[in-house]
């Protein structure tokens, strides 16, 4: 079995019974380990996988690699996945960058197959590639903290997942929109709910993080600097993450 399938040459298609995922990055890395890059937007179904354990309810799973021409090299087929971890990615207030993120499943009893064995389709058209999400705008929302709607520039990336341990790193700019953090972390750190909605360009709701349990554990710097322009970084823990 070819362990690294990651080539800028070649279209990777992930299928689980009726749905399909055209991938930007994918490959296996070990014979039980399948790790791919996909757009935040399309990426729902993994996220959520999480509150069940990481499984989805799909009985056949197929992996293909095709060349430009889109026709198969080679594709694997097998009927175990979980999602085992899920790295998402930086987010900042006025950023056009694309947005996607990385998945790490564990397989079992993968098969290979070829372009002229049972398993794979001679070729296969998929409908075009899934547009790689821009959402330029952050919007939080956390209880009896009103003041912080649109004081967050930047969440920087984090794992959700097997071993991950449940940080959120938040960056306000200028610092003093960190003083309702620096407030309650002094005033009892509290553990609140709280939500972060990240907005495209028309400030609709493209994609939010929902968390339970959230207390602040550092805030730097840890004191106001009298209206300093320099940025503070906001460290929260959290107890629970939905999608």
């Amino acid at each position: 079995m070819r362990a690294d399938h990651t080539n800028p040459l070649r279209v990777y298609v992930l299928r689980a019974d009726r749905q399909t995922w055209l991938l930007k990055t994918a490959h296996l890395s070990t014979p039980t380990t399948l790790v791919f890059e996909l757009p935040l937007l399309a990426s729902k179904p993994f996220l959520d996988s999480l509150e069940y354990g990481g499984c989805l309810p799909v009985r056949e799973w197929e992996f293909i690699i095709l060349d430009s021409s889109l026709t198969v090299l080679v594709s694997y087929i097998w009927n175990s996945l979980r999602v085992t971890r899920v790295c998402l990615p930086t987010l900042e207030n006025q950023s056009v960058k694309p947005l996607s993120l990385a998945v790490e499943c564990a397989v079992a009893e993968v098969k290979e197959g070829g372009p002229t064995g049972d398993a794979p389709r001679s070729s296969v058209t998929p409908s075009g590639r899934l547009p790689m999400s821009v959402l330029p705008a952050i919007q939080t929302k956390i209880d009896g903290l009103p003041e912080v709607e649109w004081g967050i520039s930047k969440v920087e990336t984090f794992k959700v997942g097997d071993g991950a341990n449940k940080e959120l790193v938040l960056t306000t700019s200028p610092e003093r929109l960190a003083d309702p953090f620096r407030n309650w972390l002094g005033g009892g750190n509290t553990p609140k709910g709280g939500t972060l909605y990240f907005l495209n360009c028309h400030l609709q709701i493209g994609f939010r993080y929902r968390f339970t349990g959230l207390r602040v554990r550092t805030v730097a710097p840890a004191l106001s600097l009298n209206y300093s322009p320099t940025p503070a970084t906001i460290r929260l823990t959290y107890t629970s993450i939905r999608f």
